[in-house]
């Protein structure tokens, strides 16, 4: 078994903070222009970008032309930061496998402890020091594979050192709370299991009971008011009636 750290980078025409990664991973103009990994005991990240026009490596990464997935083992335990606010959703739409491996969230166990939940925001905590410039990636991301080489280079240093600072972070978070990053993987697990098969609901019911609910609403205002004599006609509000109050 091995810890996998891994991150990704997409481009899309959606607005990711207007529309919500939910929205922005669905949308058929969403696509994945990079991912990085690198285990516990490597020394470079590999990056697979189906994009790039071409070899490359760099004392940090190598390329790599093969989605990661084909390199994990059974038994191996994806790490990301948002993994399930972003990066697993977004791997899963691209390859179902990644989904049947377990993942562990950073983002949540800094959380747990107190941390702050930025991934920068984690590496000043840490003393880890800044990210590089992303002005490759904003290149990238807006000209895809007719970008520069060096914006895409310039990329690979971004992502290189996120992958990197994500090994570090967890590798400071994970003494803080022992056996919890194992136990969170297996609950995080089931909690998607759930969510991805849904859970039946009768709508006609739903309905039935939203109808009730403002029939409800109805009758407390009219006792409210008759307990108050008038003096309070909203339940929402705890305002007295204006003529309640000149006539008192």
């Amino acid at each position: 078994m091995a810890f996998i750290f891994i991150d990704v980078e997409t481009r899309s025409n959606v607005d990711l903070p207007r529309s919500g990664a939910s929205k922005y991973l669905s949308h058929p103009y969403t696509e994945i222009v990079a991912v990085g990994v690198i285990s516990t005991g490597d020394n470079k990240v590999a990056i697979y970008a189906p994009e790039f026009p071409g070899s490359s490596t760099s004392d940090r990464w190598q390329i790599i032309h093969s989605p990661p997935v084909e390199r994990l083992y059974t038994g191996d335990t994806l790490i990301a930061h948002n993994a399930y606010g972003f990066d697993r959703p977004a791997l899963i739409r691209s390859d179902p496998r990644y989904g049947t491996y377990p993942w562990i969230d950073t983002r949540d166990m800094a959380y747990t402890v107190g941390c702050p939940g930025g991934l920068d925001a984690l590496g000043d905590w840490f003393g880890l020091g800044r990210k590089k410039s992303n002005k490759g990636l904003l290149n990238v991301q807006k000209h895809g594979k007719d970008a520069s080489v060096a914006s895409w280079r310039d990329m690979f240093d971004y992502l290189a050192q996120d992958v990197l600072l994500l090994r570090d972070i967890y590798q400071r978070l994970a003494p803080m709370m022992p056996g919890v990053p194992e136990w969170e993987a297996e609950f995080r697990q089931v909690f998607e299991r759930i969510n991805e098969s849904g859970i039946p609901i009768d709508v006609d019911y739903v309905i039935e009971m939203m109808q009730q609910w403002e029939r409800s609403k109805k009758v407390a205002a009219t006792k409210l008011a008759e307990i108050t004599v008038g003096a309070i006609e909203d339940r929402k509000s705890t305002r007295l009636n204006s003529s309640h109050v000149s006539e008192s």
